[in-house]
C-alpha cells in the first residue's frame, strides 16, 4: 500500500466511482489528479499491520504475485451510543452492556462457520450493501 503523507489534514476529496472491474473497492472508487510521485510505500513483513487516519489518500497496485494479499479493514466501531445513519443499528457488544430501543444485537458465533453466527453476518452483510450503494443505479456483487 502506498499513502501521501500528510493529505489526513486536507479536506475530504472527490472520489470518482469508476465501477471498475479492477478496482476491488465498493464503487471502485478513484481520487484524480494525485501526485503518485510522492507517496510513499508501506512495505510490510508477514504478521504486521497498518493503521492510517480515514482521509489519508491511499492505494495499491493490483497483485500480480501467485500469494494472496489479505486486506481486514475496521470501519464500522463506534463508542456506546453511536448511530449508524443510515441503516439499521446493527451491534455486537465489545465489552459491556448498552442497547438502545432501535439497535439489533447480533449474536457472538460459537464456532468457525457456525450456521447461525453465518445467518447474523449475512443479516448484517445485507444491511452495509445498502448503506455503501445508497444512491446508485450500479451494485457489484461482492
Amino acid at each position: 500500500m502506498s499513502m501521501i503523507a500528510g493529505s489526513h489534514r486536507d479536506d475530504i476529496k472527490t472520489h470518482l466511482e469508476t465501477f471498475h472491474e479492477d478496482n476491488i473497492l465498493t464503487r471502485g472508487q478513484a481520487i484524480q489528479q494525485v501526485d503518485e510521485s510522492v507517496a510513499v510505500d508501506l512495505i510490510l513483513a508477514p504478521g504486521q499491520m497498518s493503521l492510517h487516519h480515514c482521509k489519508v489518500i491511499h492505494g495499491s497496485r493490483p497483485n500480480r504475485s501467485q500469494q494472496r494479499r489479505v486486506g481486514f479493514t475496521l470501519q464500522g466501531y463506534v463508542p456506546a451510543g453511536g448511530r449508524q445513519n443510515p441503516g439499521a443499528n446493527y451491534w455486537m457488544p465489545i465489552r459491556g452492556d448498552f442497547m438502545e430501543a432501535d439497535f439489533i444485537e447480533l449474536k457472538r458465533p460459537l464456532a468457525d462457520m457456525d450456521p447461525a453466527g453465518v445467518g447474523e453476518r449475512q443479516k448484517a452483510n445485507q444491511n452495509w450493501t445498502g448503506i455503501l450503494y445508497q444512491g446508485v443505479s450500479q451494485k457489484r456483487a461482492y
